[in-house]
């Protein structure tokens, strides 16, 4: 995510992403997306849409899921999707660094 944050993908739409970052980010933000994978890297503008403490731990600190919300339709998911091949993005991987 741009700019400046490691993230883990919770859950990824054609329409949006749920991530779990380590640092709160403000609603209406502006943010851009990279997800990486060996054969393909997609950037997706969006906004943060939501943003609550998801744990708290010894070792990790508190950890925040935020919700944001595309732009547009992120097309090759649903093609994907349709194929049944959504993992290659969805599979529990990262979103590179924000």
């Amino acid at each position: 995510m741009a700019p400046g944050h490691e993230v883990a993908i919770v859950n990824l739409s054609a329409v949006g992403v749920l991530i779990e970052v380590a640092a709160p980010l403000p609603p209406g933000r502006a943010v851009t997306i990279h997800l990486v994978r060996s054969s393909r890297r997609v950037a997706l503008a969006g906004a943060v849409a939501r943003c609550c403490v998801a744990s708290l731990g010894r070792g990790t600190g508190v950890r925040y899921h935020a919700a944001i919300a595309f732009s547009r339709w992120f097309e090759p998911l649903w093609e994907l999707d349709s194929l049944g091949g959504a993992d290659e993005w969805a599979g529990g991987g990262h979103l590179g660094t924000s």
